[in-house]
């Protein structure tokens, strides 16, 4: 009897270069990508509008608390490729305020190049992060109760329109509302957030100094370019008497020179001259409280005795 052929064996398969890379690998390229970006003219852009800045790292600061809520876990899809390297770059969200952090927000997530309106865009975000936020107050199962964030308690809505024993029926909530809810001031809101930003870089330097017992650059940095937008932007809309005006050029004074000091004795080129500015504003405000004003020709003239010296 003939032998019988060999039984047939399917050849391995060659390695498809087609097939989809690991998800893993494609947030190691992101972050390769973004670890050594550079401050983007968009960026330097907004660190010269205080108010869109603020806006920009508290729109960063609640992106990256929706993603400590979920599953790290990318096979979970829960977050994406760029939440996982946002999460990375900022060290779990311990150093948000850096470059690579940035600029991968404001690329990947806001999509924004200079020819971008960036505070309307900035807007829509934030606008979507309150609608994600009304479900901060769920119990988050990966974390432990311990960690949790306390929230306040939420009033149903049955409890809000069931009128009171003495109430007119007619009168609704809505129109309660109208009656007592103060006008917005735009500029204290703006002022309020922006020492917000303010307080949470000091909280940051703070605790960095404290656990790791130094002072890293980007975290001086911070709080130098937070103290100083704030202050720019209080002297801008008038509000010289404000009460942290002190506190805030005490804290630019010193991040300022230990930047300087971090980077080598280097100095950014126009701090000597912001320097000369604020002096000039200190005269002015002594003078003024003084009752003191300067001519033309630079004398001072006593505003209850004018023209005498």
């Amino acid at each position: 009897m003939p032998a019988s052929p060999p039984a047939y064996r399917k050849p391995p398969s060659k390695p498809n270069s087609n097939a989809n890379p690991p998800l893993q690998a494609l947030v190691d390229s992101l972050v390769h990508k973004y670890q050594k970006a550079s401050p983007s003219s968009t960026l330097l852009g907004l660190l010269h509008k205080p108010d869109q800045y603020a806006l920009l790292v508290n729109a960063l600061y609640r992106q990256i608390s929706l993603i400590k809520r979920r599953s790290q876990a990318l096979e979970d899809g829960q977050i994406t490729i760029y939440d996982k390297a946002l999460l990375e770059l900022s060290m779990e969200g311990r150093y948000p305020i850096q470059t690579g952090v940035v600029e991968l927000y404001l690329a990947e997530f806001l999509g924004l190049n200079e020819k971008e309106d960036v505070e309307d865009a900035l807007g829509k975000h934030v606008a979507l992060h309150n609608m994600l936020s009304k479900r901060d107050s769920e119990p988050n199962p990966y974390i432990t109760p311990s960690h949790r964030e306390f929230t306040s308690p939420r009033i149903k809505h049955d409890e809000l329109s069931k009128p009171e024993p003495h109430s007119s029926p007619t009168t609704s909530v809505a129109t309660i509302n109208t009656t007592t809810k103060p006008t917005p001031n735009p500029l204290h809101e703006r002022v309020t957030r922006m020492l917000a930003v303010y307080n949470r870089a000091k909280e940051e330097y703070q605790r960095i100094k404290h656990r790791d017992n130094v002072e890293p650059l980007h975290a001086v940095r911070f709080l130098r370019d937070t103290a100083e937008n704030t202050i720019f932007y209080l002297r801008t809309n008038g509000l010289f008497d404000h009460g942290l005006i002190p506190e805030l050029e005490k804290t630019f004074d010193y991040a300022r020179d230990k930047a300087a000091q971090l980077s080598g004795g280097r100095k950014r080129h126009f701090d000597d001259d912001r320097a000369r500015e604020r002096e000039r504003d200190r005269e002015k405000r002594d003078r003024e409280w003084r009752g003191e004003k300067r001519s033309r020709s630079g004398r001072i003239i006593d505003s209850y005795r004018p023209g005498f010296m």
